[in-house]
Order: structure tokens, then sequence, then C-alpha cells
């Protein structure tokens, strides 16, 4: 995914132009980080999603399709990271059609990482 805009970075770990998929680690630590995000409803086949350090995943969460709703992500973990090391998430779904990833002003894909140690 990409992330486009920001609400406040302040250790300048996200790039709006240069890989903007991606938080970077500036300072090494102990993080939280979470992702929240929805796909469009759809009755077929189920939903991943995804976070990797680097190429690792280091969290992952599946979900059955909704047919109703759109099937919401609330992912998170706490992961020692070293600087210079990158998070991203993917998201994959498998209905057989493309699907909308939610993109709206109070429901658009977050992703977050805090330093907490």
């Amino acid at each position: 995914l990409i992330f486009d805009t920001e609400d406040y970075d302040t250790d300048e770990m996200h790039d709006l132009v240069v890989n903007p998929e991606r938080i970077t680690i500036k300072t090494a630590g102990i993080y939280l980080i979470v992702f929240h995000g929805e796909f469009q409803a759809n009755s077929t086949g189920y939903r991943r999603c995804y976070i990797y350090r680097n190429a690792r995943i280091i969290a992952q969460t599946r979900k059955d399709a909704q047919a109703l709703t759109w099937t919401s992500f609330d992912i998170s973990t706490i992961y020692q990271c070293i600087v210079g090391e990158y998070l991203t998430v993917k998201v994959y779904q498998n209905s057989g059609a493309p699907l909308i990833f939610q993109r709206a002003s109070h429901y658009s894909p977050f992703f977050m990482a805090q330093r907490i140690g």
C-alpha cells in the first residue's frame, strides 16, 4: 500500500515521494506498529493483511469475506527495530475481481510506528 498523507512524523520516518509505502526506522528501539484498513464488501474468498519488517512478515491476519459490510483489518505488533530497517503493509484478497480498498477522510488506511522503549 502507498501512504500519500501524514498525520504527523516527528522522526522523518515516512517520505511522501521516495518509498511512500515505507516507514523507515531512524531511532533504534521497541516499536508499537499498527495498521487499519478496509476492503469493500464481497461474499467470495478471504482477505489477508501482512506487516513486514524489511522483507520478513512480522504480523499477519486473515478474515473471511463479508457479503454485506466492508472487511476491516486492525493489526498490531510490538517489535524491536534497528536504524535503517523499514516497515510496509501488504494486503491480499482472492474474490476473483478487483476490490476497492477504502479511502475516505475518516476511513483511510492507517499505518503507524510509535517508539515505546
